[in-house]
């Protein structure tokens, strides 16, 4: 099987290595969210997707679940090259 950028995002968020639970969840449904709609996820679909539920929440104690969950998904992407 072809490990593709895909499946490593699926594989890492999907795993019992991710202890917070409430942004495992969340990552997890923008993750399902995307394949059902694209057929297939990146981790800057998920890092954008992170940003503007971010922007848009008014909740003290989801934003926080926010930004952890983003901090997550950024310190897990590697750079782009060529930049």
């Amino acid at each position: 099987m072809q490990h593709t950028a895909e499946s490593a995002i699926l594989d890492y968020f999907g795993s019992s290595t991710v202890k917070n639970e409430d942004e495992r969840k969340i990552i997890g449904a923008i993750i399902h969210e995307q394949i059902t709609l694209h057929g297939f996820v990146t981790n800057k679909a998920v890092i954008l997707r992170l940003i503007n539920m971010l922007d848009s929440s008014h909740d003290v104690l989801e934003q926080d679940v926010l930004r952890n969950a983003l901090e997550m998904v950024l310190c897990r992407t590697e750079d782009d090259t060529g930049f």
